[in-house]
């Protein structure tokens, strides 16, 4: 019987350059198959580079699959039928919008329908490894403009647990909820725009050829380990959970399709502590009731997110904040990201931690439970994630992983997070900087304007969507 057969084998990615270099060198080791499935697909740097790489795994034989979200697709078709016409690649697309008409005008009338997505992201190669995490593919997910990227976290696959990620790619692929692209769009293109299009991307690359990222992919002692597969993994026990596609054709309240129903035994069987890494945090009143019964047990419940100075998307602040008193008053300990900092040290980039080096915002989603599961995913902790949006993650079982994910956390939030505590009734942020304490009775690094808004969102009836 082979080594750990019943074992799946995890590393995590961090950092963007060894999670870019992780997607990359398995296009290029693949030799029968790749299946990649995201919400978010950019055609930017990153994008243009991976591409390039599917597209040489493609000419050589292997067999891609490509299924994206249509949400972020407005004025791709062409590009993305150019690219379906290799014989070797084919695309499909999560709940599409009609192409006859607007996508505004859809998102209105059709308001609950258009506006559930398929928010999970895979990459799946010869059904021997899988990518799962918080990133979808662009530069603000990979570190290559610190000044504008997010902290994230990706986990790498093997073993055991790859097949179960393929037969939910499957279901998602073959679903009633999926459309071939070349049904969807009727752009105009030749034979020859396919081979522009490789021009384009050998261009790209060449372009590239100096950065750190092309010679990452080219040098680097994962990217020869990935494609030599000696690569050293953490072996565990490990599942994949999802929600299935039909949920955003199906009723909210029906929770045999949701993943977190899934993850409720795990929950129930806290005992000690319990903790929250999302950047969108919107607990509703279902779960402040959930986190508050936890902490009046005694169990030690931690959340860290996105301040307002640090949310990518300050709408989701105005779901968030109407919860932390409640939350505080409970003993639910809250840490909010400071913004521009490294996550880290609280300056400078040289060194990396369970989230990367990002300078703006939060975008992992993490849950470690009593030190010895550990969740990963692309499953934010607000109604969105749990009710409208289809989502995908792992639960590892690891007590060195979580051990070390817990304390690196724990130990260093004062470093790259603010405290945010209650004084006579009143919120407060702690800071400390320098060595030196400084109390915020505001928001920290807001303006007026911010604050005002988020006050303003408050009054209005869009929690379900946050």
């Amino acid at each position: 019987m082979p080594l750990h057969s019943n074992k799946s084998g995890a590393i995590l990615l961090s950092d963007g350059l060894d999670a870019f270099v992780a997607r990359a060198s398995l296009a290029i080791a693949s030799e029968k198959s790749l299946d990649i499935q995201y919400y978010l697909y950019h055609d930017d740097t990153i994008g243009g580079l991976l591409t390039a790489q599917i597209l040489k795994a493609a000419d050589r034989g292997v067999r891609v699959r490509l299924l994206l979200d249509d949400f972020d697709l407005d004025g791709k078709d062409k590009n993305l039928l150019i690219l379906n016409s290799h014989p070797n690649i084919a695309i499909r697309l999560f709940n599409p919008f009609d192409r006859k008409f607007s996508r505004f005008g859809q998102l209105v009338t059709r308001f609950g329908d258009a506006t559930r997505r398929m928010h999970n992201k895979m990459f799946i190669a010869d059904n021997s490894m899988v990518i799962l995490g918080g990133r979808n593919i662009g530069d603000a997910y990979f570190d290559i403009n610190p000044e504008r990227a997010f902290s994230d976290l990706d986990v790498l696959l093997a073993g055991k647990v790859v097949p179960e990620a393929s037969n939910i790619f499957d279901l998602y692929w073959n679903s009633e909820v999926v459309y071939p692209i070349r049904l969807l769009a009727d752009e105009q293109f030749n034979e020859g725009d396919l081979e522009k299009g490789r021009k384009a991307l050998l261009s790209l690359t060449k372009e590239q050829s100096t950065s750190a990222y092309t010679q990452a992919l080219i040098s680097s002692d994962f990217s020869q380990k990935i494609q030599a597969q000696q690569l050293s993994f953490t072996w565990l026990d490990a599942s994949i959970y999802y929600d299935h596609p039909i949920k955003v054709r199906s009723a909210r309240d029906k929770r045999e399709y949701h993943l977190i129903k899934s993850l409720e035994p795990y929950f129930r069987a806290l005992k000690e502590e319990l903790v929250i890494v999302t950047p969108y945090f919107v607990p509703g009143d279902e779960g402040t009731k959930f986190l508050v019964a936890m902490a009046k047990k005694g169990i030690k419940v931690s959340v860290i997110t996105n301040s307002l100075a640090s949310n990518d998307v300050s709408i989701v602040h105005s779901g968030y904040s109407r919860y932390r008193e409640a939350l505080l008053r409970a003993g639910v300990r809250l840490y909010e990201i400071k913004p521009k900092v490294n996550i880290l040290t609280g300056k400078g980039d040289k060194n990396k931690s369970f989230f990367g080096s990002s300078k703006t915002s939060l975008h992992a989603k993490s849950f470690v439970l009593d030190r010895k599961h550990i969740f990963i995913g692309s499953l934010n902790l607000d109604p969105r994630s749990a009710y409208e949006n289809t989502e995908v993650g792992t639960m590892l079982s690891s007590p060195y992983i979580g051990e070390n994910m817990a304390n690196f956390l724990l130990d260093n939030l004062h470093l790259f997070a603010f405290e945010v505590k209650l004084d006579d009734g009143d919120l407060i942020w702690l800071e400390e900087k320098d060595g030196e304490m400084t109390v915020h009775d505001i928001e920290p690094y807001t303006y007026w304007w911010q604050r005002f808004s988020v006050k303003a969102l408050q009054l209005l009836p869009i929690e379900s969507q946050l």
